[in-house]
Parts: structure tokens; sequence; C-alpha cells
């Protein structure tokens, strides 16, 4: 979503039956989808990661790094 404010959120969407926890591997996967983004579009905004998953996001490292904000499915149903 290409913001008004120079500011670009990027979203991922994640279906798993429990809360989801980021671990390393699936983070290094997201900061490089961010950069491949960034380098195909030259955008110079800040980019922003916005997570929806079916129960939120559980806090760690990981995601406390890397996630701006997490959405769960009650914000579509609620």
């Amino acid at each position: 979503m290409d913001r008004n404010d120079h500011v670009i959120n990027l979203f991922e969407i994640k279906f798993y039956n429990e809360v989801f926890y980021l671990d390393k591997a699936y983070a290094h996967k997201l900061r490089e989808k961010m950069s491949v983004f960034k380098a195909h579009t030259q955008t110079r905004k800040q980019l922003f990661w916005t997570l929806i998953t079916t129960f939120g996001v559980g806090q760690n490292q990981y995601s406390l790094d890397l996630v701006d904000s997490a959405l769960d499915m009650e914000i579509l149903f609620g």
C-alpha cells in the first residue's frame, strides 16, 4: 500500500492454526523480499511490514525487529 506520507506498507498474509511466530529463516525471507521490492521499484520511500495472520503474530526478537504492524482475522470478520 503506497501511502501519501512517503511510506509503503508491504503485506504478508499467513494462514496458520495458532499464533504465528517468526523464526530466523522466515525473518531472513522477509528481509530478502523487502530488498527485492526496493531494488525493483527503486523506491526511496520507507518500507514497513504488515502481517495478516489467522491468530496473530507472537512477539519475539524477529517480530519485534521486523514487523511494524500485525493484524489477525478478527479485523477481517469482526
